[in-house]
């Protein structure tokens, strides 16, 4: 994947991103025309943003905010078993005196790599995406900013998106998600889109 991307403000609320993650392919429970997809273990590779209050904090000694290069994927224990448990947890985790065991129970299930990018999120910048089997590098204006030996299952689709949500699981606060009132619009600009398979030649998405 390659493109060059900007926000329309300096510092966005909520979160953003784009990559490949496995979303596209839960599993659809549609209704009537109305889509009621089981959520699926979470797998991906991509530059993700999240402004504070966002904490997800999956790598010891990372924050859990800001603009980064990740890759992730769920720990093998099948998904229909994980479901109650995320369930129980969520309650909970709000729970001081329990707090940190079931945050720390969350956060070992979900393997990761990440790199914080220092970057001007209004000025533009070309983001490179490089995902094999058993390897994914990740590269910023030409330079390589991470790369990780974590293996994705697949099968992943292309997300782009920005949006004023937040997503919090840490030790401090328990695990919530929510949204945040903007004080302004924001957008996510994407220009020179391509997606292209290792072995056959380049397709443009947009001009």
């Amino acid at each position: 994947m390659r493109l060059r991307a900007r926000t329309s403000i300096l510092n966005p609320r909520g979160t953003l991103g784009f990559g490949f993650w496995n979303d596209p392919f839960a599993l659809n429970l549609g209704q009537a025309g109305a889509a009621r997809r089981i959520p699926a273990p979470p797998q991906a590779v991509w530059f993700f943003y999240g402004s504070p209050p966002h904490d997800l904090r999956l790598v010891p000694g990372l924050p859990g905010h800001g603009w980064k290069a990740a890759a992730l994927r769920m720990c093998s224990i099948p998904w229909i078993l994980l479901m109650p448990a995320m369930l129980i947890g969520f309650p909970l985790s709000r729970l001081p005196i329990l707090r940190r065991f079931v945050v720390g129970a969350g956060q070992r299930l979900i393997l990761a790599k990440e790199e914080p990018l220092d970057l001007h999120l209004g000025a533009w910048h070309s983001y490179t995406i490089e995902w094999r089997p058993g390897r994914s590098e990740f590269f910023v204006d030409g330079r390589r900013v991470l790369r990780s030996d974590l293996e994705l299952p697949g099968p992943l689709g292309f997300v782009a998106w920005i949006d004023n949500q937040y997503a919090v699981l840490s030790p401090d606060r328990g695990a919530r998600f929510g949204v945040l009132p903007l004080e302004a619009p924001q957008s996510l600009e994407i220009e020179g889109l391509a997606i292209q398979s290792l072995d056959v030649p380049p397709k443009s998405l947009t001009p």
